[in-house]
């Protein structure tokens, strides 16, 4: 026990992106992180990971049917035991291996306090939050003072480099997004009659030790990779050497690639040779070299959108690395949170659609008859009300089930990667400094803090005498970027809407290839074609992504605090759901009218149906939604372009006024 936070105390701080890590992937890769910074060893290897989790429960499901054809009872007895006994040591092991990362934490914690001489806050802290044995039952003590409601308790990211806490009530009273407030909603759910914390697979317990390593460990500790652990000064000194130097061949910024972007780009090209190897030798009979050129297709035409968002036009306002991780957040992670609330709530909603439909039939029908009595007939003897439920229904498939939760997927998929191209400047010196900078920082902090009319020196010891805005940057008018790490605001706007666009290819990258391989259409490459094509001539989810870069510029560059998550994802909400809505709702309308003169034996209704997909009706109606849904996509995209040439002015006046400001401060000191 003794936390310095409480465990459901996951996004109190919409700052902090280590939360949106913790409900990521069941919280595995901070997880991994809290291990490798707690105990100092590697996590077990992700081929092993994938054996234990991902094969061996396929295999013990397929001896379970296999055991349902036994006679043998003594057979079936022996292989259900074997089962249940290796789940059970499954479980067990994952058990065993969390409790000693968290033990590991708790041990470091208690050396610290015991270092600081601070037992009685130690003491203290326990008898407030005292939880459980973590993995019992799954289940916390209730632990329910927050950081939010507790002045005295420090958040972790209020703390300096060397792991000091400090006050910033201007940084922690900043007003609760819309994420903060669904999970206070939803954690009340959580707490029951005996005073427990429910846990899902332990992600809140995840993020109540990074929030405690936070504390314990200085912000240059905590700067590393995820899944590699590699630090950030290891890689980001020649990626900051190229964009000083001006470097523009692509060869050389994709040679200054991190261990994970490497590993990331690797397994691209491992992956696309495989197919190659299939296809060519003809090993499996659905995969041939023109799915291959699919395939190819639907990544080129990502990295098509990236050369000019990106390398084109802002090559140096964001790293080629950082290119390669948002890319692979999208693709890989985003896509699968995605899939997965987008099941919970289509299930919901189908359930309230079929309840809706009984209803209906028991209102406006024979009760005797019920469901049974849904036809054609009853469905065209009730048109109006089967078109009102048809648009209820496409509401609620467009706006929640997709817009809502790809949008909310995208925003979490960037605000969880960290890179050092977004570090403070500060902490751009503590990365890339050495070890002997390291030691002169940590003196002239010393010093800065015992003389507090000095506080302003620290940075311009550290660089000779000279102020880190002189240093590191000179305003040019002619160019948005700055040397030395040091950006101006309009060069990290392109960054922030870079990275964000960046994520949402990713995104609909991946979204391409399951539409295009796995949407149920008929089989053959011309399908898979046009299909791409059609999704490529719409790119709603970079245009989507953009609009919601314009908030995220607003609250964290012009520091317009008002906007929380919600008024960030507002616009993009409003439109990708206005979008999928024209399409759903048209396509809805078009199958209710297919009822028309449709015959009542079931093999007549099946050439009727064909029939009707031939008709030039058809194609007409394809068109006006296509029209419609075109003519929302170019609204989209002239709102993002008025609003970022808006933002662009603030942001050039805003580092007008830094510039001015400087230069005043260097006069009064010359």
């Amino acid at each position: 026990g003794g936390f310095s936070t409480s465990i459901c105390d996951l996004f109190s701080k919409p700052s902090r992106k280590s939360d949106c890590c913790s409900i990521t992937c069941c919280g595995l890769f901070i997880s991994d992180r809290t291990h490798f910074l707690a105990r100092g060893t590697l996590p077990p290897p992700w081929w092993k990971r994938i054996l234990i989790n991902f094969t061996l429960p396929p295999i013990a499901c397929v001896v379970m049917i296999l055991a349902l054809g036994v006679t043998d009872d003594t057979i079936n007895l022996v292989l259900s035991l074997l089962i249940f006994i290796g789940a059970v040591l499954l479980l067990k092991r994952g058990q065993y291996h969390r409790t000693q990362t968290r033990q590991a934490v708790m041990e470091r914690m208690n050396a610290a306090r015991q270092q600081e001489d601070q037992q009685l806050l130690a003491i203290q802290s326990q008898e407030i939050r005292r939880p459980h044995d973590p993995f019992s039952c799954c289940c916390f003590a209730n632990d329910s003072i927050s950081i939010l409601e507790d002045d005295a308790t420090t958040d972790p990211e209020d703390t300096d480099n060397g792991g000091h806490r400090h006050d910033n009530k201007e940084e922690t009273n900043l007003p609760a997004d819309l994420c903060s407030l669904l999970w206070n909603w939803s954690k009340m759910l959580c707490c029951g009659c005996g005073g427990c914390w429910c846990q899902c697979v332990g992600m809140c317990a995840v993020g109540q030790e990074d929030r405690e390593m936070q504390l314990l460990l200085s912000k240059k500790e905590l700067q590393l990779d995820y899944i590699t652990f590699e630090p950030y000064s290891v890689y980001y000194t020649p990626i900051l050497a190229l964009r000083d130097s001006g470097i523009s061949s692509f060869g050389k910024h994709a040679y200054a690639l991190s261990k994970l972007s490497f590993m990331l780009v690797r397994t691209l090209g491992v992956v696309t040779l495989i197919l190659a190897v299939i296809a060519i030798t003809h090993a499996v009979s659905n995969i041939t070299f023109g799915t291959l050129l699919v395939f190819i297709a639907t990544f080129f035409q990502a990295f098509f959108v990236l050369y000019f968002v990106y390398w084109r036009w802002n090559r140096f306002d964001l790293s080629f690395d950082a290119i390669v991780k948002y890319f692979s957040s999208g693709f890989v992670i985003g896509v699968g949170l995605a899939i997965a609330y987008e099941m919970l709530i289509q299930i919901i909603l189908l359930i309230i659609l079929f309840v809706s439909v009984i209803i209906a039939a028991m209102i406006f029908g024979d009760e005797a008859k019920g469901v049974q009595q849904i036809d054609s007939h009853f469905v065209m003897d009730h048109e109006k009300i089967f078109e009102w439920a048809a648009g209820i229904s496409a509401f609620g498939q467009a706006f929640l089930t997709a817009a809502l939760v790809e949008e909310l997927a995208k925003y979490f998929c960037y605000w969880m990667v960290e890179h050092p191209d977004f570090l403070s400047p500060a902490d751009m010196v503590a990365t890339t400094s050495t070890a002997e900078d390291e030691s002169h920082v940590n003196k002239v902090a010393h010093s800065t803090d015992s003389n507090p009319s000095n506080s302003l020196t620290l940075e311009e010891e550290v660089h000779g005498g000279q102020n880190i805005d002189d240093v590191d940057a000179n305003i040019v008018e002619d160019s948005d970027h700055q040397e030395g790490g040091k950006k101006t605001l309009v060069s990290m706007g392109t960054a922030i809407t870079v990275a964000m666009v960046t994520t949402a290819l990713g995104f609909a990258c991946c979204e391409n290839l399951l539409y295009v391989f796995g949407g149920g259409g008929p089989p053959g490459i011309s399908n898979e074609v046009s299909i791409l094509a059609l999704r490529s001539l719409l790119p709603v989810h970079p245009i989507a992504a953009a609009m919601q870069s314009i908030g995220v510029i607003r609250r964290d560059l012009e520091g317009e605090t008002s906007y929380g998550l919600g008024r960030i994802l507002l616009p993009a909400f409003l439109y990708h759901g206005s979008f999928d809505f024209v399409l759903m709702f048209l396509g809805a309308i078009e199958q209710i009218h297919w009822f028309e003169g449709m015959p009542d034996d079931k093999y007549e209704q099946a050439e009727y149906k064909q029939e009707q997909l031939e008709e030039s009706e058809r194609i007409s109606g394809d068109m006006s939604s296509f029209f419609i849904a075109f003519t929302i996509f170019l609204g989209g995209v002239v709102y993002y372009v008025i609003q970022a040439r808006a933002q662009r002015k603030r942001l050039m006046d805003l580092d007008f006024s830094s510039q001015q400001g400087s230069l005043g401060l260097t006069n009064r000191l010359v």
